[in-house]
């Protein structure tokens, strides 16, 4: 037994069984379905939002280097070609335009 209470480190995993990822341990994935089976669907989606937040703050951080006198506007704007396509992005935003525009 390890340090976590129940937890058995040296525990195989069944035969074919393929770890989800090449740096990752059977019991360390274990634990984390064993976590995420014992979450509610409102703090998956918490968990799910969060990460999702911080990949896009990541994601801003790395553009910034790559463009440091973009404006928060410009660094949103770049991010959203990266996600969307540039094509995509530019429809929008055409279209938000039109539609935001008064009469």
């Amino acid at each position: 037994m390890g340090i976590i209470r129940g937890m058995d480190f040296s525990r195989c995993p069944p035969p074919g069984y393929e770890l989800q990822s090449r740096d990752s341990t059977y019991w360390a994935e274990d634990l984390q379905f064993e976590y995420w089976r014992s979450l509610d669907v409102a703090a998956k989606v918490g968990l799910l939002e969060a990460w999702a937040a911080e990949v896009h703050e990541l994601q801003i951080e790395g553009i910034r280097t790559e463009h440091p006198d973009a404006s928060p506007v410009e660094l949103e704007r770049l991010a959203a070609e990266i996600r969307y396509g540039r094509e995509f992005v530019s429809a929008f935003l055409a279209l938000r335009a039109v539609e935001t525009t008064p009469s």
